[in-house]
């Protein structure tokens, strides 16, 4: 796993029990990167798997505004995204 930068991390700290399978396919993944250390593969992986479901959520901007970016650029409600039928 090459990282090219390491990311500003959270102050808060999470922790997690895997299920005995996930926990040995971890060990076996991380044996393939000796002095990776299994934080630093654990973060790769969510990173990942955050990026694969973002990429798959599909956006559609809908008519209402509700908020403005950081620059001051409005955000619209999303009207395609899975999320709104969990409301």
């Amino acid at each position: 796993m090459k990282r090219t930068a390491t990311p500003q991390k959270t102050a808060q700290e999470y922790a997690i029990r895997l299920a005995v399978d996930d926990a040995a396919r971890l060990h076996a993944l991380a044996e393939l990167f000796p002095g990776q250390p299994l934080e630093g593969i654990l973060t790769d992986l969510l990173r990942a798997a955050l990026d694969e479901i973002g990429a798959a959520m599909p956006y559609e901007r809908g008519p209402k505004v509700i908020s403005n970016d950081d620059h001051g650029d409005p955000v619209y409600e999303d009207i395609a995204s899975p999320r709104n039928s969990w409301n």
